[in-house]
């Protein structure tokens, strides 16, 4: 079968093998798991930090030059465009793909006639805050950003409204997307996880709980919340160590909060760590911890269910779309550090969840089954009119 050139318009804002980046490491594993497949990649993207990838995937990284950073999602649109339109010259591309960023961040998504156009992996938003709310005045209705971020939405609507593919993670966001009128095809593709080659069987762990928070340390991602559930498994007499693997804002005010708990001899904080270090750290764990609510997607999570650990999180964003309550993993309807315990110590058996969790990324989400499935989705693509 005919091998597949593609032009990516942008590969997300960090396309990466190796760095903690969530959205580079997702637009990785699918582009160079097209090009060790013979299909000839080239992305453009805003940085890159690769240590191995394969010979035919072509990566351009380009930081906007604009000084005025709202402007920046329309000048590297057109930077891309004009790396195409060169390319051209010499390739003719069958599918022109439009990865992360998106939204506002995809002002512009213009595909040459010849070429059928992909947007995609899509994920939830995160929930809008209570501070974005707020009324602006007259003011800031008017200013020249929102002026521009009307035309950038506009632009993104037409691009998601004359996409010949979309591609969302879970089945959940698909249908929603698609009753919203945005794509006509939708396809269901989820996240490559590679699952590594456990040193012992799933589900036995050490005698003292160990819980870990993966994720930067932001108010969207609640790292407070982690903190004050390891305090109350302590002072309801469980011998409990806990782990904090990334960096944020929020590192001394978790430590302080670490100290004023006394929770500072039973709490790690890593720092920001390469991604093979996040697998060794979570895989020493009893669980994974998510505190977040409405997380777009959950890499992490997936992550952890390759290893065999389960996440105890909140139902919400796309890990309640992947997750099965008590079967691979747990749900908890509200943030509260008295729920989460609850749930935890209610689980009959961690290591049944462990090892349905780590069955599950082995076949749905193993690098080949997703590949398959988006290999297949493009050639069909190519077959229509």
């Amino acid at each position: 079968m005919k091998k597949l050139t593609i032009f990516v318009h942008r590969g997300s804002e960090c396309l990466t093998d190796h760095l903690p980046h969530g959205d580079g490491l997702i637009c990785f594993s699918l582009l160079n798991g097209l090009a060790h497949r013979g299909h000839k990649i080239f992305a453009f993207v805003d940085s890159v930090d690769i240590h191995q990838k394969s010979d035919n995937l072509t990566v351009l990284a380009c930081q906007h030059k604009i000084n005025i950073h709202s402007l920046a999602p329309i000048e590297l649109s057109l930077r891309a465009e004009r790396w195409r339109n060169q390319l051209c010259k010499n390739q003719k591309f069958d599918i022109e793909w439009r990865m992360h960023p998106y939204g506002l961040d995809c002002p512009i998504f213009r595909p040459i006639k010849t070429s059928k156009s992909v947007i995609g992996p899509m994920f939830y938003s995160w929930p809008i805050s209570d501070s974005s709310k707020k009324p602006r005045s007259r003011a800031g209705i008017f200013s020249p950003v929102k002026l521009a971020h009307f035309f950038f939405k506009r632009g993104w609507g037409i691009a998601l409204k004359s996409a010949s593919l979309g591609i969302c993670a879970t089945k959940q966001h698909s249908l929603q997307v698609h009753s919203k009128n945005h794509c006509v095809n939708i396809l269901t593709l989820p996240v490559i996880v590679h699952a590594p080659v456990l040193s012992e069987p799933v589900g036995e762990k050490s005698s003292n709980l160990r819980l870990a928070f993966v994720g930067r340390l932001e108010a969207q991602k609640n790292p407070q919340l982690f903190l004050e559930i390891l305090a109350v498994l302590t002072q309801a007499g469980l011998s409990v160590e806990g782990v904090i693997i990334g960096e944020g804002p929020l590192r001394t005010e978790l430590e302080a909060q670490s100290a004023a708990l006394g929770l500072t001899e039973k709490l790690t904080f890593t720092g920001r760590i390469p991604n093979t270090m996040v697998y060794e750290m979570v895989a020493s764990c009893d669980w994974l911890i998510s505190t977040a609510v409405g997380e777009p997607y959950g890499r992490n999570i997936a992550e952890a269910m390759s290893m065999g650990v389960p996440t105890i999180c909140h139902a919400s964003g796309g890990a309640k779309d992947f997750i099965r309550d008590n079967v691979d993993g747990l749900l908890v309807e509200e943030t509260s550090a008295k729920l989460y315990t609850e749930k935890l110590r209610a689980c009959p058996d961690r290591a049944v969840l462990a090892q349905n969790a780590r069955h599950r990324a082995l076949t749905e989400w193993s690098e080949e089954a997703v590949l398959n499935k988006l290999e297949t989705a493009l050639y069909a693509l190519l077959e229509k009119p």
